[in-house]
């Protein structure tokens, strides 16, 4: 994927022809919309209005959209202290003389506007420091805030109004991301107190995650390769890689992880959570543009020096005919190097003669459910299941007969779980079953459902019935991935020494 250096600061997008700037605000500037659209996907609409002070001076009545209970609420108080990141650009910040900045602090001037009513920001140094305070209730409002079930234990959040795209910053030598997956395992920095950071740790729970104090130091651990990357919003990062001056540095993906901002207020006013989301509903969408293209604007090259262009037209087809050739074959090379891909991926991850999950995937799955379960308190259980006399079955009818009944079982164990069940095969005649947040006695039951519909299957080319013994066990507090396996093979065991064909169960 090729990379674009852009301008003035050079600020690279991999793989993405656009470019997100700052001057003061942020400024995209390209020769095509690709980029353009991203923002505009993002940001639904925005408005324009002068820097703002810290204290807002109103002289506007109370918004009749207001019911009676509402407005006797804002008569009673004076002002509204309000906590927020004081340096988040082009969002929000609060500046050496104190002055609330910012797309955010555009926003809040009109509702400020609208409800007839002041408000105080509420000195702190940091975005945690902001979250503390409003857990403290030392602030009744975060303007801008991304709801996690954490903060959702002491603030209500209102309808988002500005929807970010989340990027991650490398360095240039880095590939573009097309999937993230692919490198959820290596370490990031993102700021702390951060709501990406809770959602990230649930989504990719194996993700090295640093937190920093802001973005500066964070793209600085990415420049000296102490972190893979650095992740926050397109405009932020794009803000801060021309302001600190990082050529070496670029957005290298986009996450699929949704991070749109909504106001939040405290639990414990509800009033004054109807009063805010019923004045973010007067702003219209005409004042949404003004604000996005007050901070986030939008410049074009128009200029063209028709002499220098009629001068080398000529060369310039014969290298965009030679690059569209050989951009041809690339594309047919790429199609089948991606069919190869899969070929090879699905050949790593599964067991050639059943299709099921092999050991190795197996393996990572399994220490997967153990980080859940240390880190989220999430329990889950664990099937071993082996088919009894299997070496009768091969030196009666013959090993392609014995390859067929382990097919066979491989559709039941498909047909009887759960698309959140991971089954794989162990190996030879063994099979497992991973069965996230799953109670043992659950767990214990369906190793009966399974057992059950194996020994009332009727197996090709077998005349006499197969059975399957079972073990079973769930995870307990401080497991490792060997001591659960192991007694789970215990419990297995000790099926195979009383009689076969039942299950056993280890708590």
């Amino acid at each position: 994927m090729k990379d674009y250096a852009y301008a003035e600061n050079r600020i690279i997008i991999g793989g993405k022809p656009g470019l997100i700037e700052s001057k003061s605000r942020v400024t995209l500037e390209t020769q095509k919309n690709e980029a353009i659209g991203i923002l505009n996907n993002k940001f639904k609409g925005i408005a324009y209005t002068d820097n703002i002070p810290q204290n807002y001076s109103i002289n506007y009545e109370v918004n009749p959209n207001f019911n009676q209970e509402e407005q006797e609420y804002i008569s009673k108080i004076d002002f509204i202290p309000i906590c927020v990141d004081p340096d988040w650009m082009p969002y929000e910040k609060v500046d050496e003389k104190g002055n609330y900045l910012g797309l955010v602090a555009d926003y809040m001037k009109i509702i400020s506007d609208s409800i007839g009513k002041e408000f105080r920001v509420v000195k702190t140094s940091s975005w945690d420091e902001s979250l503390s305070f409003a857990r403290q209730r030392a602030c009744d409002i975060l303007p801008g805030a991304v709801p996690t079930p954490l903060r959702k234990e002491f603030l209500n959040f209102s309808e988002p109004y500005i929807f970010l795209p989340l990027v991650v910053a490398t360095n240039l030598e880095e590939i573009f991301i097309l999937d993230f997956e692919r490198v959820a395992g290596k370490s990031f920095a993102l700021i702390k107190g951060y709501a990406a950071i809770e959602l990230l740790r649930k989504k990719y729970p194996e993700m090295i995650i640093k937190e920093v104090p802001d973005a500066r130091t964070g793209l600085e651990m990415v420049r000296k390769k102490k972190v893979y990357g650095y992740i926050d919003t397109l405009p932020t990062i794009s803000y801060q890689l021309k302001t600190n001056r990082m050529p070496n540095l670029k957005i290298s993906g986009e996450l699929d992880l949704d991070y749109d901002v909504s106001i939040a207020v405290r639990n414990d006013r509800p009033l004054l959570f109807s009063i805010i989301n019923k004045a973010i509903a007067t702003i219209s969408s005409e004042e949404r543009q003004k604000i996005f293209y007050n901070w986030i604007s939008v410049s074009y090259d128009k200029g063209f020096d028709y002499v220098f262009f009629w001068e080398v037209v000529g060369v310039s087809l014969v290298i965009l005919s030679l690059l569209f050739y050989r951009n041809l074959m690339i594309s047919r090379y790429n199609k089948k190097l991606i069919e190869a891909n899969k070929k090879l991926d699905f050949l790593y991850k599964t067991d050639k003669l059943t299709g099921l999950f092999n050991r190795h995937i197996i393996d990572e799955e399994t220490e997967k459910e153990v980080l859940r379960a240390n880190r989220y308190n999430l329990g889950f259980s664990v099937v071993l299941l082996d088919v009894d006399h299997f070496k009768q079955i091969n030196d009666t009818y013959g090993h392609h007969v014995g390859d067929s009944v382990l097919v066979e079982i491989a559709f039941i164990l498909k047909n009887n779980l759960r698309k959140t069940d991971v089954v794989g095969r162990w190996g030879g005649e063994e099979f497992i079953v991973i069965c996230p947040e799953t109670q043992l006695t659950n767990a214990a039951h369906l190793a009966e459902k399974l057992r059950s519909q194996i020994e009332c299957h009727q197996f090709s080319g077998v005349e006499k019935t197969i059975t399957a013994s079972f073990g079973v066990s769930a995870y307990r507090v401080d497991d490792t991935v060997e001591s659960l396996i192991k007694r789970v093979d215990s419990a297995l065991y000790f099926s195979k020494r009383n009689n076969r064909n039942c299950v056993t169960v280890r708590d």
